[in-house]
């Protein structure tokens, strides 16, 4: 059977390819270039960045995404599933081309957080308990198509508010991984989503909030580890 990806070039999104390949051969990847790779992030994730030189790598810009040229070639494969993480907003033209559709890793839990910065977002509200990950499958709204599985993080003494972003992540490439079998053979779980959560976008995020988070974030720690 064959299966696409659809990511971007940062070592978070690398991670997410080595994922699949553990499991699958994809038959394209689309990576979207976004901005320069943040040096933390690298030294975290450790991934393989040679996967951006494979020879189904079809790359992009973020405005590229939906032209012709990569609708075509991702419907020539015929696809059954596509897996999708760190990729724009993807519309009917792209997620409705596979089969079984297209699946989402959300660094956040969807019936809290939508959007971006969900555990920033999370730990702002004083909601350690809510930083965690959801693998769903991609519909017309934002973060909200039919679940297939949720976890939450465990936060230690150590952590900032950009490695439980990281954390996020890791906890969706296991849910990723558990899944993918029942993905593939479309027999996963899909659990409508009963309560929507807020939707946040990059314009909500300041200064101050990213301060409070951080208070919130190191109150906990020594509540939990002093």
């Amino acid at each position: 059977m064959n299966y696409f990806a659809i990511t971007s070039n940062h070592p978070r999104h690398m991670k997410f390819l080595e994922t699949l390949h553990e499991k699958i051969d994809l038959s394209v990847i689309v990576v979207v270039d976004k901005g320069p790779i943040i040096q933390e992030e690298a030294d975290y994730f450790n991934s393989n960045l040679s996967l951006l030189h494979k020879n189904n790598i079809l790359r992009c810009s973020k405005h590229q995404l939906h032209s012709n040229f990569v609708i075509q070639t991702l419907q020539k494969t015929e696809p059954k599933v596509g897996f999708v993480f760190g990729a724009p907003l993807l519309k009917e033209q792209i997620f409705k081309i596979p089969e079984y559709g297209c699946v989402n890793i959300h660094t956040g839990l969807v019936d809290h957080y939508r959007g971006v910065d969900s555990s920033l977002w999370a730990m702002y509200n004083n909601r350690p308990d809510l930083v965690g990950a959801t693998l769903h499958y991609i519909d017309k709204t934002i973060d909200a198509g039919k679940i297939i599985d949720t976890a939450v993080i465990n936060i230690d003494q150590y952590d900032n508010l950009d490695t439980l972003f990281f954390k996020s992540c890791k906890v969706g490439f296991r849910l990723l991984y558990n899944n993918i079998d029942d993905i593939i053979a479309n027999k996963a779980t899909k659990k409508i989503l009963k309560s929507r959560g807020t939707l946040y976008q990059n314009k909500d995020r300041s200064s101050e909030i990213i301060k409070k988070a951080e208070e919130n974030l190191t109150r906990y720690k020594n509540e939990n580890y002093s």
